[in-house]
C-alpha cells in the first residue's frame, strides 16, 4: 500500500487543501459528493496533487448542496461559473489575472481530439510546441470546482448550464460506479472517492490514465497552438 503524504509540497496546494477542509463541513448531505477529475488522478497516480494543479474537482450527486451560511462563516465564497460553481477564499477575487495561458487551456481542453487530457498534461506537452516562448501556469488563486450532476437513464451527467435539460456527452458517470463511495485520506483530509476509482479514471483519461500524455498526441494545427505569441 502506498504511504500517503501528510502535507503538500508547496504553499499553493496547502492553501487549496485548507479551503477543502473548510468546505467539506458545508456540504449537505455530507456524503453527497465525490472527488474526481484531476484531483482523483493526482490522488491515485501522484500520491497527492498533480504538479502545478490549481483546483480540486468535486462532483455533487443530485440533491446535494452547499450550506451558504456555513460557507460564508468559514471565510469562503461561492460563484457560479459556466458549467460549475467555484469555491474560493473571500480574500481572493476570481480570475484576477486573465491571460493567454488561461485562454489556451479553456479552448484546448474542450477539443474532441484532446478528450482525456488533464490540463497540466496539456501544459507539459504544449511547452514543446512553441518555438518562441515557453508557457508557464499563471493562476490567480486556488479554487474548488463544484459540478452539480443530473441523473438520466441511470447515468450522471454534467449539464451545460445549471438546471436545464441539456447534457454534455462526457463525463458520464454510470450510477453503479459512483453510488458506492468510501472515505480515504487526501493528505490529512478525509474525502469521499468512488469505489470504482480506476473505472472512473479510465473513462476520464483513457486506458493509459496512469501515464503522462505524449507530446505528439496534441494537435499542432489548433488555432491557439499556431499562434505565435501566447503570453
Amino acid at each position: 500500500m502506498v504511504k500517503k503524504i501528510i502535507k503538500p509540497n508547496n504553499p499553493f496546494h496547502q492553501k487549496l487543501l485548507d479551503n477543502l477542509k473548510l468546505l467539506l463541513p458545508c456540504i449537505e448531505p455530507a456524503n453527497g459528493y465525490f472527488m474526481s477529475d484531476g484531483a482523483l488522478l493526482g490522488y491515485i497516480r501522484e500520491n497527492g496533487f498533480i504538479k502545478n494543479d490549481n483546483d480540486i474537482d468535486l462532483m455533487f450527486l443530485p440533491g446535494t448542496k452547499i450550506n451558504m451560511n456555513k460557507l460564508k462563516q468559514s471565510g469562503l465564497d461561492y460563484q457560479d461559473y459556466y458549467i460549475c460553481g467555484k469555491v474560493y477564499d473571500k480574500k481572493d477575487s476570481l480570475y484576477k489575472v486573465k491571460n493567454k495561458w488561461i485562454e489556451f487551456l479553456d479552448y484546448t481542453r474542450v477539443l474532441p481530439e484532446h478528450e482525456g487530457f488533464n490540463r497540466f498534461e496539456l501544459l507539459k506537452a504544449s511547452k514543446q510546441l512553441y518555438e518562441e516562448e515557453y508557457i508557464e501556469p499563471k493562476f490567480s488563486e486556488p479554487f474548488i470546482d463544484i459540478f452539480y450532476l443530473e441523473e438520466l437513464d441511470n447515468k450522471y451527467y454534467v449539464p451545460y448550464n445549471f438546471k436545464n435539460s441539456h447534457f454534455t456527452p462526457y463525463p458520464c458517470y454510470i450510477n453503479d460506479s459512483v453510488i458506492k463511495r468510501y472515505k480515504n485520506m487526501f493528505y490529512d483530509c478525509s474525502v469521499l472517492i468512488p469505489y470504482h476509482t480506476i473505472d472512473i479514471l479510465r473513462m476520464l483519461y483513457g486506458p493509459d490514465w496512469w501515464k503522462c500524455k505524449a507530446t505528439l498526441e496534441l494537435n499542432p494545427n489548433d488555432p491557439v497552438i499556431k499562434t505565435k505569441k501566447i503570453c
